[in-house]
């Protein structure tokens, strides 16, 4: 029993080394096991490649720039209208960092960690146990928009003012 498993480890190598050998079929004639399928004549070759997307919430051209902005937040299960100040460092890549400060117990200074896109954010902030999402768009000296938080599903909105 011990050779027969053995030999069936011995078997399952050469195949994970040389994986042609457990196809059907011979290599090609050059010695190379693997070979490269291009498309013949006529044959119809799909452009994958990825489309701009262009909306309303999705601006092509200038993006927003480094950012400090200060307004209010509204919706959070601790009520009122705190104040919050929003710093938005985005990188050419369309990534977003900064930080993102509430005015009220229970929360403070935290890092932000999303995307910038024309004049549209997304980001996400974690406070305690919730993490924050939030949607954005700026427009003039203004960027405002929504949040959700899971797991105690709060939502609200937000709007700041650019200094």
């Amino acid at each position: 029993m011990r050779g027969a498993l053995l030999l069936l480890g011995v078997f399952i190598c050469i195949i994970a080394v040389h994986p042609s050998r457990g196809l059907a079929g011979a290599p090609e004639e050059n010695g190379n096991d693997y070979r490269e399928i291009r498309p013949g004549p006529g044959d119809a070759v799909e452009n994958i490649s990825p489309k701009p997307q262009h909306s309303d919430s999705q601006s092509p051209g200038p993006t927003i720039g480094p950012t400090i902005a200060t307004g209010t937040i509204s919706g959070l299960r601790s009520g009122g209208n705190p104040k919050m100040d929003l710093r938005l460092r985005p990188q050419s890549n369309g990534f977003l960092h900064g930080e993102l400060v509430i005015h009220q117990s229970g929360f403070g200074m935290t890092p932000i960690e999303g995307f910038a896109r024309g004049y549209h954010v997304q980001f996400q902030v974690p406070y305690g146990t919730e993490t924050y999402y939030f949607e954005g768009q700026q427009r003039s000296d203004q960027i405002s928009g929504t949040f959700e938080s899971t797991p105690s599903g709060e939502r609200g909105t937000w709007t700041t003012r650019v200094n």
